[in-house]
């Protein structure tokens, strides 16, 4: 289900690039290639968080998943005031992301998304424990159990008294579970909501929408709470 929702991602950008660009992207063939170049990337970005996600490899997926971040925003940034902005884009003056996410109407997104996923492009020891488990064990005289090469158990000193802690790498499926939720449905809200943003209210009628992959970022969205509150994208009226 998360692999589908990434590969729609993919698809709805490349579609655009056979449909007429969105305004003002429309009113001049310089900045249609500029639009369609910037898809590109963005839709090859997309193909390497589902290569990743394959493999397992979340934490450079969540790296690239700002990169998609920065460059959609750009995007919209560039539209407000096309005459101007595409220059500055060009020539690589463009304001810093925070002021780009303030400008585009975006301004939750630079804490709650931004700041988190530069923790997986800059070293951020908080995200290297990003694939093990700490578990406390309520009794410290049991011994603790058969030594494994990829656990760690220490003695540590709380509150309660001493606790076994022991520290353990989690498995690729365990890792899918926890963290390939928010990486599917957070790559499909950021292009679907740039492209809601670019194209309009009526964004959903068009041919490059893939309707299937709304419905299934709902459910993992209901799935997970916690992630519905990250959206960007609206559900409601594009799903009827």
């Amino acid at each position: 289900m998360a692999l589908e929702l990434i590969s729609a991602s993919s698809i709805m950008l490349r579609s655009c690039l056979y449909e007429e660009p969105p305004s003002p992207f429309n009113q001049d063939r310089h900045y249609e290639i500029v639009y369609q170049r910037v898809l590109e990337i963005q839709a090859e970005q997309c193909d390497a968080i589902y290569s990743l996600y394959e493999v397992g490899l979340f934490r450079p997926a969540y790296a690239i998943l700002r990169s998609i971040l920065e460059g959609m925003a750009t995007l919209l940034w560039v539209s407000l005031k096309i005459d101007r902005y595409c220059k500055l884009f060009e020539e690589g003056t463009q304001p810093n992301t925070k002021e780009i996410l303030k400008r585009i109407g975006w301004e939750d997104e630079h804490d709650r998304t931004f700041q988190y996923l530069s923790g997986f492009v800059h070293i951020d020891m908080g995200n290297a424990e990003f694939y093990r488990n700490y578990e406390i064990g309520n009794d410290p005289s049991q011994p603790f159990p058969e030594i494994l090469p990829d656990t760690d158990y220490y003695i540590i000193n709380t509150l309660d008294g001493l606790r076994p802690l022991s520290i353990s790498l989690i498995s690729k499926e365990e890792a899918a579970h926890e963290y390939g939720p928010y990486l599917a449905v957070k790559t499909f809200d950021l292009i679907a909501a740039s492209l809601q943003k670019l194209y309009g209210e009526d964004y959903y009628k068009q041919d490059w929408w893939q309707q299937d992959a709304a419905l299934t970022c709902m459910q993992l969205s209901l799935e997970n709470p916690n992630i519905s509150k990250c959206m960007l994208w609206s559900l409601q009226k594009s799903l009827f």
